[in-house]
């Protein structure tokens, strides 16, 4: 079964640039947010995936940020950090 076809699934694109206008292709039974013109930096990625159950990236550094984020001994993601790592 294809991903784009599972119940219960909303799929959230954060695409940016030119490969953002492939979105219009997407023919799959699970609705797709498109949050891509929304996204200036790293920080309003990370601000959108921490709020997502499951995240699925071929982005390593999209991956790395994310768990320097969530990687904080309160338990709260840090945005912050996952910035701070980016811009070393």
């Amino acid at each position: 079964m294809a991903l784009s076809n599972v119940a219960d699934v909303t799929w959230v694109s954060l695409q940016k640039g030119e490969p953002q206008a492939q979105i219009g292709d997407y023919l799959g039974r699970a609705p797709l947010v498109n949050f891509g013109a929304e996204i200036n930096d790293y920080q309003d990625t990370m601000a959108i995936i921490v709020s997502l159950d499951l995240v699925v990236t071929v982005d390593t550094s999209v991956a790395q940020s994310l768990i320097n984020c969530l990687d904080t001994n309160e338990g709260q993601p840090d945005i912050q950090s996952a910035i701070d790592w980016v811009d070393q």
